[in-house]
């Protein structure tokens, strides 16, 4: 896969805003748009 496509609507959702530091927000987006990743996510 080139790339991943995440949804913009990512920076509003709870989940994403409720995140307990900028660190565990960095995480999910390397999770996300990871080259290793796979249908899981990670």
């Amino acid at each position: 896969m080139d790339f991943s496509k995440i949804s913009p609507t990512l920076w509003q959702s709870s989940r994403f805003v409720n995140l307990p530091s900028d660190d565990g927000r960095f995480l999910l987006l390397y999770l996300l748009t990871s080259p290793h990743q796979n249908s899981a996510g990670c």
